[in-house]
């Protein structure tokens, strides 16, 4: 079980040198697929990436076609690292930390917050701006 990300990617760096393969955080393909570690560990073998294929030569029309995705990653004990699910099966940084919580065990329950709703903070910020921009038309004479 690792406790940071800087564990694991010695764990792969170790495993890279003593299997020959690729070590899973080189900097160069990171930067290819614009890779972003999101967060993690959870439960001490799990953490999220973020990737974005862009080309240098890429137009803002072409990147726009390739939008970001989540996955959820796995750190095995030998420090092999492999994605949960499918790549960037997640469309949401918060859907994929979630997802890997769940995964590990550490998702803590929330029993005012229901799925699908907005938890009672956010229904009071949303209150909050709806009185300010109802106040502001009425000073203006509209409503």
């Amino acid at each position: 079980m690792y406790k940071t990300m800087s564990e694991i990617r010695a764990a792969n760096a170790a495993y890279a040198t003593r299997t020959g393969r690729a070590y899973w955080f080189e900097r160069g393909a990171m930067k290819f697929f614009n890779t972003r570690i999101e967060g993690g560990p959870y439960g001490g073998r799990l953490f999220v990436t973020s990737e974005r294929f862009t080309n240098a030569h890429s137009t803002r029309a072409e990147s726009a076609r390739h939008p970001t995705g989540w996955s959820v990653r796995e750190a095995h004990p030998d420090g092999r690292i492999s994605t949960v699910g499918k790549l960037q099966d997640y469309s949401s940084k918060a859907a994929a930390v979630a997802a890997a919580k769940r995964l590990a065990g550490t998702a803590r329950a929330n029993p005012r917050h229901k799925a699908g709703k907005s938890s009672r903070s956010n229904q009071g910020r949303r209150a909050a701006r709806t009185n300010r921009s109802r106040s502001s038309s009425r000073s203006r004479g509209r409503r």
